[in-house]
Order: C-alpha cells, then sequence, then structure tokens
C-alpha cells in the first residue's frame, strides 16, 4: 500500500474559539475560595473533637503538614483525602462536604 501523497493534504479547519464567560456575578466560586472554605469547615471539626493537626493526619494517614495546608487553604483535598479525613474524624464524607458547603455559603 502506498503512502499518501501529503501535497494533496486538505487543510483542517479552524476550531472556533470558546465564547468568553457571560458578564455578570460569577456562578463558580474562585478555587481559593473553594479551597479556604474546605479549611475553614476541616478546622472547626478538628478542634471540636480537640485532635492536632498532626494526630488528625497520623488518624488519616496523610502527611503531618498536610492538615495545615488545607486549613489554611493552601491546598485542596482529592476525594480519596475527604474520605480519610472525614473517617479520622468520626464522620460520614457527606457530613463533612456538608459544613465545607455551609462554609463556601458564608463565605459568599
Amino acid at each position: 500500500m502506498a503512502a499518501p501523497d501529503s501535497s494533496r493534504a486538505r487543510p483542517r479547519p479552524a476550531r472556533a474559539l470558546p465564547s468568553p464567560p457571560p458578564a455578570g456575578p460569577q456562578i463558580v466560586p474562585p478555587r481559593a475560595a473553594v479551597a479556604r472554605a474546605f479549611g475553614i469547615a476541616l478546622r472547626e471539626l478538628r478542634t471540636a473533637r480537640g485532635l492536632s493537626q498532626e494526630a488528625l493526619a497520623a488518624a488519616a494517614g496523610i502527611d503531618r503538614t498536610y492538615p495545615s495546608l488545607l486549613e489554611r487553604g493552601v491546598r485542596a483535598p482529592t476525594l480519596v483525602v475527604v474520605d480519610r479525613l472525614a473517617r479520622a474524624l468520626g464522620i460520614s464524607p457527606s457530613h463533612l462536604l456538608e459544613r465545607f458547603q455551609a462554609a463556601l455559603d458564608g463565605s459568599s
């Protein structure tokens, strides 16, 4: 089978650029606000149980510095980490996310 002749290849049509977001209020909160709200919820739940960040990290099986990064909003957790933190706090992941949502709604 012969190789296709590249001199006869048609150029691909240009892709349309995505439309800019509509003006007006922002629907999705910025990533930093989301991370801060999760950190607020995590700190409230951790301190209510009398746990240090290091004790929480040990119970959740995560690096000892990670709770501090989460609580300060420097990092945002994965779903696996949310599950580990919730179980270490003795609550369901949905309860942790409900507290996160309340903190997010309060920061708006």
